[in-house]
């Protein structure tokens, strides 16, 4: 009906968007990184491409298994981890953030980058990437071992996020180095968002207090953090004293090659004179009370698969629980209400059973 003004207008339902060049850039990049439909034959095609290009490749195993890995880096990444990387590598996990369900059983594979600083712009430079078939520590120190062995290079200290199967890969693949091995970092934007998921499914109202503590001492300016740092454990180590005991106490015998690492121990009086009868946590918050109910069983009996205590057989199965107690401490057959600051140092006899109740 009416003429355009402008002959050169094109139509709206024509109009390329941003959304059709995402698509597009992301078909061709599928395209040709797909050597083959099935994954390890394009990976192993991937292989004698790169290592006929001058790049160095790692493949232990390919093929569908929790030991795949596929691990590289180019003559350039080479060059630039030797000059620039003397002082630290780092390594990252991705989490989530690649599309490669390619494993059995709908798993899916790792991918960890090493990167060095860049001298350029201050930002991380990758100088490896690896695919692994698991993020267990044993792929991961593979990984390490293969880059010192083709590189012959040595950090002066490695940084990861909180993972501890990275923790004890760095610490397997320089083992050799006693004293002169790299010094491992934790990224502290991992150590506080670890702590912080930590204390507000933990300590609930007081998680807040708890961050602000720990945030004052990582972020302390001062030549005082050691100092600052064990003030606030001895703050917060029995903030849940319940949780503490059920996690650590030496159940009957049935723990006895892992107790509290520095407790006391209350007595009660018997015929025979003063004999202990539990542990409490040493360095537990002054005039806190705590009622005990004291069950006592012959050693031997721990050692009798058949014949153990109730809460030692619910121990086995993972569980600890810690049943409440109905009447005071001093009316219950072998029960003690006692004041942590009064309690006399002591080791704890094999022959003991104790329970801990905290109270509020």
């Amino acid at each position: 009906m009416f003429k355009l003004k402008n002959a050169n207008a094109i139509s709206a339902s024509r109009a390329i968007g941003y959304n059709q060049i995402q698509y597009l850039i992301k078909k061709q990049a599928n395209f040709l990184a797909k050597k083959d439909k099935d994954v390890f034959k394009s990976l192993s095609m991937w292989k004698a491409f790169l290592e006929s290009n001058n790049w160095t490749v790692h493949t232990l195993v390919l093929d569908d298994s929790p030991k795949f890995i596929f691990v590289f880096y180019s003559p350039w990444q080479k060059q630039m981890l030797i000059k620039h990387g003397q002082q630290m590598i780092m390594i990252d996990s991705t989490h989530n953030s690649v599309n490669n369900y390619f494993l059995s059983g709908g798993k899916k594979a790792s991918l960890f980058l090493v990167l060095i600083h860049d001298p350029l712009n201050g930002k991380g430079l990758p100088i490896a990437w690896a695919f692994t078939g698991s993020a267990a520590e044993q792929s991961v120190h593979s990984v390490l071992r293969w880059l010192r062995k083709t590189t012959g290079f040595v950090p002066q200290a490695v940084m990861s996020d909180c993972n501890l199967a990275i923790t004890h890969a760095v610490e397997a693949a320089y083992l050799d180095m006693w004293f002169h091995a790299p010094k491992h970092y934790w990224c502290l934007f991992h150590v506080m968002k670890a702590f912080k998921e930590n204390a507000k499914s933990h300590l609930k109202d007081c998680a807040n207090e708890a961050i602000t503590d720990f945030r004052g001492v990582v972020y302390s300016q001062t030549d005082m953090t050691e100092l600052q740092l064990e003030l606030f454990y001895m703050k917060w180590r029995h903030t849940n004293v319940t949780l503490v005991a059920a996690n650590n106490l030496a159940v009957g015998g049935c723990n006895q090659d892992n107790p509290f690492g520095g407790v006391e121990s209350a007595k009660q009086t018997t015929a025979a004179g003063a004999e202990p009868c539990a542990t409490v946590p040493h360095g537990s918050l002054p005039n806190q009370t705590f009622k005990l109910q004291l069950i006592p069983t012959p050693h031997k009996r721990h050692r009798d698969d058949g014949d153990a205590p109730p809460v030692c057989k619910q121990r086995r199965r993972g569980v600890v629980e810690i049943p409440p107690l109905t009447q005071p401490a001093a009316e219950q057959p072998g029960g003690l209400e006692l004041n942590i600051d009064t309690l006399p140092e002591s080791r704890v006899m094999d022959d003991i059973h104790p329970i801990m109740k905290a109270m509020d």
